[in-house]
């Protein structure tokens, strides 16, 4: 079947990086601040819904905009300054697993590209095979699964699932999650111009 319309991909506009400040609250005068990194962007139908459940008088809409305005600011959020959301450590392969001498081949380094040695290659000195697979690629031992793992080091989104997660007891008012938002979807409107 030819497609008679047309092939229709735009894809958002990517802004510059802001960072801003968000205080999870353990108590009405105790609260956790936090910094995170997002690419402001601006949907005009999440704005719309937004703003609509933000000016309803129903009590449902309370929870809807609650969960509308976490999951826009997430959207936004980077998952480049850090340990990606969706990475946890894998078993890397074995030298058996890669093969045997006669099938080695030489591995590109995640950090610089060259190529490795296959004596030297992936599951590293053959001391001991049990490697992970760190989020840049690298083969690296278990014991330092810790460094990628830990909550300061993940990325902007890492660390906003992680606070949002139901293993935590932190409050936020929706006042203060609408200001974070207007000010992400305002910052992704400065400069534009109508065409």
């Amino acid at each position: 079947m030819t497609n008679s319309l047309g092939s229709f991909k735009v894809s958002p506009t990517r802004n510059e990086a802001a960072t801003f400040d968000f205080t999870f609250w353990r108590s009405s005068d105790i609260g956790d601040t936090f910094t995170f990194k997002a690419y402001p962007t601006s949907d005009p139908l999440q704005v719309a819904r937004i703003t609509r459940l933000a000016n309803s008088k129903n009590a449902k809409d309370a929870m809807r905009l609650m969960d509308a305005l976490i999951a826009s600011v997430r959207r936004m959020l980077a998952d480049d300054d850090g340990t990606p959301a969706d990475w946890f450590p894998t078993t890397a392969p074995t030298a058996e697993e890669l093969g045997s001498a006669e099938d080695d081949v030489d591995w590109p380094s995640a950090s610089t590209g060259d190529l490795i040695p296959a004596e030297d290659g992936p599951a590293g000195d053959g001391e001991d095979d049990s490697r992970f697979i760190a989020p840049n690629g690298e083969f690296l031992p278990w014991s330092e699964t810790n460094r990628f793992d830990a909550f300061e080091a993940g990325s902007s989104l890492r660390r906003w699932r992680t606070l949002w997660s139901d293993d935590n007891e932190y409050m936020v008012p929706v006042e203060q999650l609408l200001q974070a938002w207007q000010a992400l979807t305002g910052a992704a409107g400065k400069g534009r111009t109508a065409k």
